[in-house]
């Protein structure tokens, strides 16, 4: 598939809506960065056009050739009649003669460089005929010209070109490389290339030619970092654009990283930010009490930071050490010690992630890494090992480090006993995840005869026992007795006592546990305290609050650069709102993690792959099957296991794609062989889970029945909700549909109360019950008005999504008159694949399986 054809798909939503805004005779400035695909959007716009009005497209040449560029934008036989000599007048005459047939549509590349004769004449046509106009930009720093479009047409829509999502870039990228690409791949690629389609296709096509990127199976991966020399080009292509001050701009502020907004002005002064910021080569953002700056795209940083030294790198250098007098003195330390790890490999201290953005975090990550590189190598102490082991095991997992790190460890530069237990937590942790034999793990868990705490260690064998072999009947006997002590035996086995309450659906009991302990502490305690506090909150029941505490401790996460806490707290947030139905905000919250490469190897109960599965399920639920493919084939590589939680094997996503295949049947047996397997190594609370999406996916009285305990045990109101909506779907019965749907409102689930409240409805007209549907329809409108009956933030997304656009009110209506994709494709005069586009919308918004749940919503949602 070709480049254009690729971005053409990833802008498609777009494009189509700028369609509709010119059929309609509504102009549009669409403006965007270098490579951010203007001339693709045009050319493609052009083409759906040209089926009902006649183009013309005109090519900014400079302003020093009046007239030329619309005289030449004629076709060869009108230009060959007007002669060289022609007018203004002469022009406008030609183009209405030309517009006598069918109406005309104007598109102007390059409209900054369109002279004024040229842009009277567009004018003339717009104001006599309403003839309507796309016109391309790019605001140079440099030039100040007027915005004629804006100035000259009415109506007219302003658009500007924003870089793509990562499922866009993901799906760009696949089309191109005509192949499943790992999401680590995507990750970093979308980040280099700050989702600029031109830039990702081109980093892309560098990493496949230079074998960084290459097959493994049938996904495209990669070991570790993408950069590679090959990928000079796409950014010496984009810089050499730029007049040399911006590009010693930007190779300052590249070797300095993220700093706050001073610190940059002090470095490029105040007109230079000022350029950079209107060429889109920098982004500003408020993070708390700072204003920050950094480059953008990322891969600029990258880029700078492998070139090699040169006289102008001295230069610059010498520079910035002299701004640096102008900030704080706390900033000129963090300045020097991050400065000196990226020029020269030195230490280097580990900045505050104060921005969401992908590549700050991982920047954060390699500088710590070199951070801890430089202090073990120049001070191997026990406590520095285990900074550096804990790094490398969420990371890099480089085994030769990991071993060199184990194996020349100084003990003689002395430790304390709280010291040992980490290194040998770690220890233990690492041999397992390289699958290495019982004995050796305990052997790495056997400290001295009078150790302090054996009994934390023999806790933590007991633990990757459980791991390793499932969850024994006589836990709480062998733990219960060692947890209640008061010293810190009793803290590790307290932690792992909640945990397996947690994992055998006996969440309440956890609770006062968790209560208990302190957030703060040791490397591994931290992240288990707060991940186990939002899956109690799960195992209770309390899916909204989970899905809330699980965002803000997400939020927390990237700001300190937590990468195990955001991993663990993602996937709290993610399984919750899947058991919501808030699919498209489960996929966002797990797309934060899924391609930043961080693994959670010194954690128990390790929930990477579950995360994944949990992020793959969305996207079925959302119509992104490509993701889909992509992230369950990423799924099966992913490291260690987590079979313990909910969503924890392939099993699950392999369920709900029989699901989405609307074999029902086939989907509930395969849930229930999931909660079998699980429930036969005492996983009960991702049993249970998997119980529950049996009956929803094929309602069974008698499962039902026998399930119904455990239903409000683990899933509070809300379990007991979902079932009670699927036994009144199956008997057709609309008041019980209604109510169902009420207690769904109540429990947060909004997407499967307005799903429900639709199809009670539908029911509702079918028996002709007039006070029915009104009362329904209504409940609608509460439910999706701003602050209607909500009970958690977690349901704005359903509240601010559920009203269609017109051309989705347009398919809903054809999917409901039977009309396969392909007919309505040929209905509108559309791709195929556009209408998959919108019916993959339509079902983010509604929440919905199949066609007939999306008909079931618009009908209620289009007459209320």
């Amino acid at each position: 598939m070709t480049e254009r054809t690729s971005a053409v798909i990833a802008r498609m939503p777009l494009i189509q809506h700028i369609v509709e805004l010119l059929t309609g005779h509504t102009s549009v400035s669409l403006t965007g960065s270098r490579w951010s695909g203007r001339t693709t959007v045009l050319t493609a716009v052009i083409d759906i056009m040209r089926r009902d009005h006649i183009p013309v497209t005109v090519h900014g040449i400079g302003r020093a050739l009046p007239l030329e560029a619309v005289r030449l934008a004629l076709p060869t036989q009108v230009r060959k009649a007007l002669g060289p000599a022609c007018t203004a007048s002469d022009v406008i005459e030609a183009l209405i003669d030309m517009f006598t047939t069918r109406p005309g549509v104007f598109f102007i590349d390059d409209a900054d460089e369109l002279d004024d004769v040229s842009w009277a004449v567009i004018s003339a046509l717009h104001r006599t005929r309403g003839t309507a106009i796309l016109a391309t930009s790019f605001r140079r720093a440099d030039e100040h010209h007027a915005d004629d479009l804006m100035q000259l047409a009415h109506p007219v829509v302003n658009i500007s070109l924003g870089e793509l999502s990562l499922e866009s870039t993901h799906e760009l990228l696949e089309d191109r490389a005509q192949n499943l690409i790992s999401p680590v791949v995507t990750g970093q690629i979308h980040t280099l290339a700050a989702g600029v389609p031109g830039f990702a296709v081109a980093l892309l096509d560098a990493a496949m030619g230079s074998g960084v990127v290459f097959t493994e199976g049938s996904m495209l991966v990669a070991e570790g970092d993408i950069w590679s020399p090959a990928m000079n080009g796409a950014y010496e292509t984009l810089l050499q654009r730029y007049p040399i001050n911006l590009q010693e701009a930007l190779e300052m502020l590249s070797l300095a990283g993220t700093v706050t907004l001073p610190t940059a002005r002090a470095f490029v002064t105040q007109p230079v930010l000022e350029a950079l910021h209107e060429n889109a080569l920098i982004k500003v953002a408020v993070k708390g009490d700072r204003t920050i700056v950094s480059v953008t795209p990322p891969g600029i940083r990258d880029y700078f930071r492998h070139q090699p030294p040169t006289p102008r790198r001295d230069r610059l250098t010498e520079s910035m050490f002299s701004a640096l007098a102008a900030t704080t003195p706390e900033e000129v330390a963090a300045l020097n010690s991050r400065f000196q790890a990226r020029v020269s490999g030195g230490p280097g201290l580990e900045t505050p992630a104060s921005s969401l953005d992908a590549h700050m975090f991982a920047e954060d990550y390699t500088i710590h890494l070199a951070t801890c590189r430089f202090t073990w190598g120049n001070a191997p102490t026990v406590a520095n090992a285990i900074e550096y082991l804990y790094t490398q095991l969420t990371g890099n997992n480089d085994p030769e480090v990991v071993e060199m790190v184990l194996r020349d460890t100084d003990w003689t530069l002395g430790y304390t006993p709280l010291e040992e237990f980490d290194f040998r937590y770690l220890h233990a942790r690492w041999l397992t995840s390289q699958g290495a034999a019982e004995a050796e793990v305990r052997a790495a868990l056997r400290a001295e005869d009078d150790y302090a705490y054996q009994d934390a260690l023999d806790t933590i064998m007991y633990m990757l026992g459980i791991e390793a072999h499932g969850l024994p009947d006589t836990f709480v006997e062998d733990l219960t007795e060692i947890s209640t002590r008061p010293d810190f035996n009793g803290t590790v086995a307290s932690g792992v006592l909640a945990a397996a309450y947690i994992l055998s659906g006996r969440a309440r009991e956890a609770v006062p546990m968790l209560d208990r302990m302190d957030d703060t502490g040791q490397l591994w305690r931290n992240y288990q305290v707060s991940v186990l506090r939002g899956l109690a909150l799960a195992g209770v029941g309390e899916y909204a609050e989970a899905a809330r505490f699980a965002r803000r401790k997400v939020d927390e996460a990237v700001a300190s650069s937590d990468r195990l806490a955001l991993v663990g707290n993602a996937y709290v947030g993610a399984l919750s709102l899947c058991l919501l139905g808030q699919f498209e905000e489960a996929y966002t919250l797990a797309g934060r993690v899924v391609g930043m490469g961080i693994v959670s190897i010194p954690v128990a109960f390790a929930v990477d792959k579950a995360l994944l599965i949990c992020q793959s399920v969305s996207a079925l639920r959302t119509g992104r099957m490509s993701s889909f493919d992509s992230l369950r084939e990423f799924a099966c590589q992913a490291i260690g296991d987590s079979e313990s939680v909910p969503f924890g094997t392939l099993d699950w996503a392999d369920a709900a794609s029989t699901l989405t295949d609307k074999d029902r049947d086939a989907a509930a047996h395969k849930f229930r062989a999931v909660a079998e397997e699980a429930r036969a190594s005492g996983y009960d609370f991702a049993a249970d889970i998997a119980v529950l999406l049996s009956l929803l996916s094929h309602y069974d009285p008698e499962v039902a029945e026998a399930f119904a305990p455990a239903a409000e045990r683990v899933g509070g109101a809300l379990f007991p909700a979902l079932l009670a909506a699927r036994q009144a779907s199956q008997f057709s019965d609309p008041d019980g549909i209604y109510q169902a749907a009420e207690a769904l409102q109540m429990a947060g689930a909004t997407s499967e109360a307005i799903r429900y409240f639709a199809l009670s409805a539908r029911y509702y007209r079918e028996r002709r019950d007039v006070d029915g549907v009104h009362r329904a329809r209504l409940a609608i409108r509460t439910v999706t008005a701003p602050g209607g009956g909500s009970t958690s933030e977690v349901d704005t997304l359903a509240q601010s999504s559920v009203v269609f656009t017109p051309r989705e009110t347009e398919i809903v209506d054809l999917v409901a008159r039977g009309l396969s994709n392909s007919e309505i494709a040929a209905a509108l005069v559309v791709s195929t694949r556009t209408v998959e586009s919108h019916i993959n919308n339509i079902r983010r918004k509604t929440a919905a399986i199949d066609r007939d749940d999306i008909v079931a919503f618009a009908r209620v949602r289009g007459a209320s």
